[in-house]
């Protein structure tokens, strides 16, 4: 076979394997219109077995966690044709997820790819959980642009929060561990008292009120602002690029700052007190 040969049959492959490209990403967005006419049908689920943990996983739906008005627990959900919920206690573990039915074979995740980079879903559809007021050992919770808000009514030892572009706010008291990842949200917590508090975001920014962290604060961020309002701590380590770090710490402590071209305002730097590491290229850094 000649070289001119093989490259024909070289470009009539890459033209047959583009054509097929296309046509996936074609019905993908035909099928995309489709999912954002389907209606969602409010439904409600009450878990009647014991359980100390809770797991939710979610798309886009927000997730509320409030206390039940009559002492049961319930779930609240919207349910699709595609998007069906999953609510099961295994374990002692109260689990919640969605699962896209219309996903059955590897060329489903192409086609039901969002090429628009937009969400379809309503906005307006929430997953709600009614529990009774009290103590907890560990609340995970997954969501891509889901929403998560805890009622301060609710004791955890543990939290674990994953998402993309959701907003996270808890007044909830947890006391072990709380670790935040996300890209775009903003995390607003108080009320917390524990042993470490792990947060890591790209742009979105970090509130901590009224808390204290006995043994660690460990905050990663490359543009987002990061605000400590009256927050009592051993040893604190925050990072960012361009954002701004200020607030108010409880105690004396020991700065060790390292800036770019960010302005530094910082009370008396005491040797021997606990150590606040904060390390920023533009950000400006001020505490009272």
């Amino acid at each position: 076979m000649g070289k001119a040969a093989k490259i024909i049959l070289i470009t009539a492959g890459i033209l047959i394997i583009t054509g097929i490209i296309i046509s996936i990403i074609g019905y993908s967005l035909l099928s995309r219109r489709t999912v954002s006419a389907e209606t969602y049908e409010k439904k409600e689920s009450t878990i009647t077995d014991s359980f100390d943990s809770i797991t939710i996983d979610e798309v886009s739906a927000d997730v509320r966690i409030v206390p039940s008005a009559d002492g049961t627990t319930k779930v609240e959900y919207y349910d699709s044709e595609r998007m069906v919920h999953k609510i099961n206690v295994n374990s002692g573990t109260l689990e919640i997820s969605v699962n896209d039915t219309s996903i059955s074979h590897w060329w489903d995740y192409i086609a039901n790819f969002d090429w628009t980079f937009r969400s379809f879903d309503n906005p307006e559809r929430t997953t709600t959980l009614y529990l009774p007021e009290g103590s907890y050992i560990r609340l995970n919770v997954d969501g891509v642009s889901s929403d998560i808000k805890v009622s301060k009514e609710f004791t955890f030892e543990k939290i674990k929060f994953n998402t993309t572009s959701g907003d996270i706010a808890t007044e909830c008291v947890v006391t072990d561990s709380y670790s935040v990842n996300t890209t775009s949200g903003d995390l607003s917590a108080g009320n917390i008292d524990l042993a470490t508090l792990d947060v890591s975001t790209v742009s979105g920014s970090v509130t901590v009120n009224d808390s204290k962290i006995a043994r660690k604060l460990d905050i990663s961020t490359t543009s987002g602002d990061v605000t400590l309002n009256n927050v009592a701590v051993e040893n604190a380590s925050v990072n960012t690029v361009s954002g701004d770090v200020k607030g108010t710490l409880i105690g004396d402590h020991h700065y060790e700052t390292d800036t770019v071209s960010g302005d530094i305002k910082l009370p008396s730097n005491i040797e021997g007190a606990p150590v606040v590491n904060i390390d920023t290229v533009s950000g400006d850094i001020t505490f009272s």
